[in-house]
């Protein structure tokens, strides 16, 4: 399928659900049970934590509660939601994993990184084509930086929105996804 001189290339940042294991594949071992540990763990209540060691609640809070490692992965999540930043045009359908999930008040880092994904596939096709996103203040900051990025209501950039990992035709995986291309 051509892709059309007036395309435009839809960015959004937004998660997608994995495995642990596939988790651990994207980011290291030890930065997922990081995150595990810090936003996880400490919302499993203790009445949980004292059934995996095999103690009632009372035993726990009486003789302590010891969690040794094998304890602690039957207690790992199945799942893991990441970030992932993505952008699209025609068949070119591209997602970078971004982060896990910590609790951060900013995700307009993560749609900046979208915008960034989006210049990378306009620069790689060689088009100038128009890139859009739904955060107001990506798009300002990234503005500063290239040319032709708009604001557009989320309606607009449904198909990025909707993206998953498995339509993607290329995934970056590695914290240096891509290379950014010069200032526009």
């Amino acid at each position: 399928m051509a892709v059309s001189a007036q395309a435009i290339i839809q960015t959004d940042a937004g998660w997608d659900h994995v495995s642990y294991e596939q988790a651990c594949g994207f980011f290291s071992e030890q930065a997922v049970h990081a995150w595990w540990e810090r936003c996880v763990y400490p919302d499993i209540p203790f009445v949980d934590l004292a059934a995996a060691v095999g103690q009632t609640p009372e035993e726990a809070e009486n003789n302590g509660l010891c969690i040794d490692a094998a304890t602690a992965r039957s207690l790992y999540p199945k799942t893991v939601d990441i970030v992932t930043a993505r952008a699209c045009v025609g068949e070119h359908r591209w997602i970078a994993v971004v982060a896990l999930p910590y609790p951060a008040p900013n995700f307009t880092a993560h749609e900046q990184k979208a915008i960034q994904l989006g210049v990378a596939l306009r620069h790689e096709l060689a088009q100038p084509y128009r890139i859009i996103n739904d955060n107001k203040d990506a798009v300002c900051a990234m503005q500063r930086r290239y040319s032709d990025i708009s604001w557009r209501r989320r309606q607009q950039v449904r198909e990025a929105h909707r993206l998953s990992l498995a339509q993607a035709t290329r995934l970056w995986v590695d914290p240096v996804y891509f290379t950014p291309p010069p200032l526009s």
